[in-house]
């Protein structure tokens, strides 16, 4: 009987752990109720730009983030069991970034503290999930992500810069995974459909609006190899980050709100962003995104590409 009560625990464990992803049908029903309606934008037929000046003014924004610092105000799971029991979670937490691809994503709940812990540098990924949950660390090097002889993890770290939607855009369009764009009159947006390739076929891996007078991400969609999504975010209440040096009106801007919305199980995800700053304390550095698997303060720790070699 606790063998079982255990695994149950375990799997409610495991599914909030895959809200923290941080990349869709974009159909309302994926927008959560609480944080506000999204607002239905007035079709527009008017002139457009050519994809390299989209993706230009994009990245003059982005490039501006070279790190990112922000707290998680409120952070509202609705998360679906294995048994189809729906349970409500509310966490603190924070987010950083480093770029190109370092993340540290942190969700806290008092009184336990950190519940989670899901990062990312140049080399290595890992995902730390402590007592009472699985008690367990994964960690894995980049170089065999998506290897046959590495195992999967929970949580793909490298899918949260997808949803925080501050990464530069490839300007080598015809390098795989290669963007696509076509416009959307009825949602005023650009839409980029990034293309992979398999061994016998090409398939779209994600997806992104962005609003076409601001430029900035609103909805972002992760596809499995089958074409299905995985993963809907609604981004909105973009807010500016202080940059030392250049003026208010020339600021970048990161989403203060995503809403996140998992398909397959029904459940949902709400962050609502408190300060967003380049930095705080002197954070993020180096140390933010060292992982030490020994000191990952778990009973049991996997190295998911064990099998590969050293």
């Amino acid at each position: 009987m606790k063998r079982a009560k255990g695994k149950r625990a375990a799997a409610r464990i495991a599914l909030l752990f895959s809200f923290f992803v941080l990349t869709f049908s974009f159909a309302p029903a994926c927008a959560p109720k609480r944080g506000g309606a999204t607002t239905r934008p007035t079709a527009y037929f008017g002139p457009t730009e050519p994809m390299v000046d989209v993706v230009n003014a994009i990245n003059a924004n982005n490039r501006k983030l070279p790190t990112l610092w922000a707290s998680i105000r409120e952070m509202e799971a609705s998360i679906v069991d294995d048994r189809g029991r729906r349970h409500d979670e509310v966490l603190r937490g924070t987010v950083l970034y480093r770029s190109p691809r370092e993340v540290s994503l942190v969700g806290t709940k008092d009184p336990v503290g950190a519940v989670v812990t899901i990062g990312s540098n140049r080399d290595t990924y890992w995902l730390v999930a402590k007592d009472p949950g699985p008690d367990t660390a994964w960690w894995g090097r980049y170089e065999h992500l998506g290897s046959d002889c590495a195992q999967p993890i929970p949580i793909r770290p490298d899918l949260i810069l997808e949803v925080l939607g501050v990464s530069a855009i490839e300007t080598d369009f015809s390098a795989l995974p290669a963007p696509v764009m076509r416009f959307n009159p009825q949602a005023d947006a650009y839409m980029f459909v990034w293309i992979g390739k398999l061994p016998n076929r090409f398939v779209a891996t994600r997806e992104i609006w962005y609003d076409r007078k601001t430029k900035r991400p609103t909805r972002v969609a992760l596809f499995d190899e089958h074409g299905r999504t995985i993963l809907s975010a609604f981004l909105s209440r973009h807010v500016p980050v202080e940059v030392p040096g250049l003026p208010e009106a020339e600021w970048p801007t990161v989403a203060g709100e995503y809403r996140l919305f998992f398909p397959d199980s029904g459940s949902r995800l709400r962050l609502a962003m408190g300060d967003v700053k380049l930095s705080n304390r002197g954070a993020p550095n180096d140390k933010t995104f060292t992982f030490v698997p020994q000191r990952a303060g778990v009973s049991k720790v996997i190295q998911l590409d064990e099998a590969c070699g050293p």
